[in-house]
């Protein structure tokens, strides 16, 4: 066929036998992947060689003897480096900011404290991190100064024995002032000018704490760190004499014969007191190892252990105030289980002490001798002690280990109470570091207000407290209904300038949280009772979710005012609001507000404090129990929760995670469960 296309002939296969395998396999063609490392030392860098990443010397650098350095740290790759470095330039200019913000809206006066600060400081990170922790504890700026709380107009017309008097009068005061104040005005002998004159040189006094501890010899730190303490302390202040500490810190050295006893200032106080204040700090001249916060006092903290060890033995007032200051620590920031050893050992020595009651003075009004000041000292160390053990029993809801003292509270009256005296440190209140605001203190009146609330807190505990087996007494619903009239007669009859509304002082804040607890607490027990005789309208359920709104509200205002990051005393009443929400059936918008905030403020509390990260993961756990569905925007602080620092005293705790079969969420009824 003319158009058929020719192929070129196939040749047959020469040899039919199938073909060898190939004498290598694919897989010993493709060489083995060498394993990545995260970064590559200088050396191996430079010449452009392999470096098999091994620290602290790689392979390279060993077998050329040379000196290894690496440009990141350990497990980092270059690129994390780079981010961790640029988050840290970014929150140094953020702090910078803040302190350039606070600068620029201070006042002249404020504004040359601050430089002066700035010029003091060793370095400028730690100008800015003193400047910082300011920023933390101080009020938002005009808290203190909006129409809301005139309290430097409103206090100053009031007739109350507290407030600042006249230049003539405050001049006459330096010539009758007590030993400890006698010592540190005899600094200035050019004499005082002014009131504000006054308080201001009162405040550049340098105290010689380096003379009492060997974990730091700048006097000038650690006067900074013990007046952030006297500051903004609002836990366990109550149970330190700070008239007779200083007068007995500046008297002697330590160990030095011819002491008068007893004692109110020994070096295991001292140190005691030191790690309790840099709870308050976040310097790195406040922590055992820079940077980490975890280790904040663990250096005055170590001595004061140490010196514990030779004090034990001898129980006195010291020995008590140094360990309840060590409880503190250990429970805020430290170690749960040396806090309920220390608990246990300072039950020991009050029980130990002798309180005697304090004599009348010849003459009112006038200072009172060594002995009388000691005397009536002793009535207020003991009231104190009552009054921060009994929130510490709150916690873990059981009748008060340490019963209302038999000793007269002689510091109740203001004719002759060493706190109504205008040489009392303390009757003055401002927010140190850098607020020149001074504000009435109110010592005596807010002590005796918080005696008369700790003795209510008492019967509560006896009446819906746990016993030793974790099972709730049997409720008096009467006797409930009885008490809960006088906890809001106590709130009725207290002054203005101790109404929170009213006031800016911390302490009160905090003490009408203390009330709220106390009322959520009574009346939960009779929610969950049997039931009994009539309560009153309305019912037992309906007013305890009033008093945890009103319990949100103050904690709300308390960070408005003064941020939560360093205040161990309201991580409970947050702790308090999560669960009580879990223990109800109700999930209204309001709930799951109230749930939500208090896992924000525990969260905020928890980069500085391990207890408010032991009460989130707390309530993380019931949740879990409960099976409960918790909002959403509750789960970033729940993460990283493992991270933080815990405290495992409050796990002490057996009731922490048992729910209640009724809560005051639950919807109101009118009548009691049955």
């Amino acid at each position: 066929m003319p158009n058929q296309k020719k192929f070129r002939p196939i040749l047959p296969n020469a040899d039919a036998s199938p073909s060898p395998p190939p004498s290598h396999s694919l897989s010993s063609d493709v060489r083995r992947k060498r394993e990545a490392v995260p970064a590559a030392c200088l050396g191996c860098r430079k010449k452009k060689v392999k470096c098999n990443g091994q620290r602290p010397t790689c392979g390279t650098c060993a077998s050329a003897k040379i000196a290894c350095e690496w440009p990141v740290p350990e497990g980092l790759s270059t690129r994390q480096a780079e981010a961790r470095r640029i988050e840290e330039l970014a929150k140094k200019n953020e702090d910078l900011r803040t302190a350039f913000e606070m600068l620029r809206n201070s006042k002249d006066r404020e504004s040359l404290d601050i430089l002066q600060k700035i010029k003091a400081a060793d370095s400028v990170d730690n100008a800015i991190s003193m400047l910082l922790d300011a920023s933390l504890l101080l009020p938002a700026r005009g808290a203190g100064r909006s129409a809301k709380f005139p309290l430097r107009s409103h206090m100053s017309d009031s007739a109350d024995p507290a407030t600042p008097g006249s230049n003539e009068e405050l001049a006459a005061r330096a010539g009758r002032s007590s030993p400890a104040s006698e010592r540190l005005y005899a600094r200035f002998p050019e004499g005082l000018k002014s009131f504000e004159d006054e308080t201001e040189r009162f405040r550049e006094v340098v105290l010689p704490l380096s003379r009492w501890t060997s974990a730091s010899k700048d006097d000038e730190h650690l006067t900074h760190l013990l007046t952030l303490f006297w500051t903004w302390d609002n836990s366990v202040g109550r149970i330190i004499d700070r008239s007779l500490f200083l007068e007995d810190l500046l008297s002697e050295e330590p160990g030095e014969d011819g002491w008068v006893e007893p004692r109110f200032c020994s070096p295991f106080l001292v140190n005691s007191l030191l790690a309790a204040s840099c709870i308050y700090s976040s310097q790195d001249k406040a922590c055992a190892i820079p940077g980490d916060l975890t280790t904040r006092g663990r250096h005055f903290r170590d001595e004061a252990f140490r010196l514990l060890e030779e004090e034990r033995s001898r129980p006195s007032i010291t020995l008590l105030q140094g360990l309840g200051m060590l409880r503190f620590y250990e429970v805020s920031i430290g170690d749960g289980a040396l806090a309920e050893r220390m608990s246990r050992h300072l039950l020991d020595v009050y029980e130990s002490l002798t309180w005697e009651a304090a004599r009348p003075p010849a003459q009112k009004s006038v200072l009172q001798t060594r002995l009388d000041r000691v005397l009536q000292a002793k009535s207020h160390i003991s009231w104190g002690m009552y009054c921060v053990n009994a929130k510490n029993d709150v916690i873990f809801q059981q009748p008060l280990t340490i019963r209302k003292p038999a000793t007269p509270k002689t510091f109740e009256d203001g004719s002759s109470s060493f706190l109504s005296s205008r040489d009392t440190p303390g009757y003055l209140w401002r927010a140190y570091p850098v607020s020149e605001q001074d504000y009435p203190g109110y010592p005596r009146e807010a002590f005796v207000a918080e005696c008369a609330l700790t003795e209510l807190i008492e019967e509560a505990m006896d009446i819906c407290g746990r016993n030793n087996r974790g099972k709730r007494n049997p409720v008096n619903r009467e006797a409930c209904k009885v008490l809960y009239d006088q906890l809001l007669e106590w709130k009725e009859t207290l002054p203005d300038y101790l109404q929170d509304n009213e006031s800016i002082l911390p302490y009160v804040h905090v003490l009408h949280a203390t009330f709220d607890v106390t009322v959520v607490e009574l009346l939960s027990a009779v929610a969950t009772s049997q039931p009994g005789p009539e309560f009153g309208s309305p019912s037992p359920n309906s007013l305890c979710f009033a008093h945890v709104t009103a319990l949100l509200s103050k904690v709300w205002a308390f960070r408005a005012l003064y941020n939560l990051h360093h205040e161990p005393g309201l991580s409970f009443a947050c702790f308090m609001l999560a669960k009580s929400v879990l223990a109800g059936p109700g999930t209204s918008p309001v709930n799951l507000d109230i749930f939500v905030k208090a896992c924000q403020g525990l969260f905020e509390m928890g980069e500085h404090l391990h207890l408010a990260n032991t009460y989130l993961r707390g309530i993380r756990q019931m949740a879990e129990v409960a099976d409960a569905d918790v909002p959403t925007r509750t789960a970033k602080y729940f993460e990283g929760l493992e991270d933080r620092g815990q405290s495992t005293y409050v796990d002490l705790a057996h009731w922490m995670f048992q729910i209640s079969p009724v809560s005051p969420m639950s919807e109101d009824t009118g009548d009691f469960p049955n």
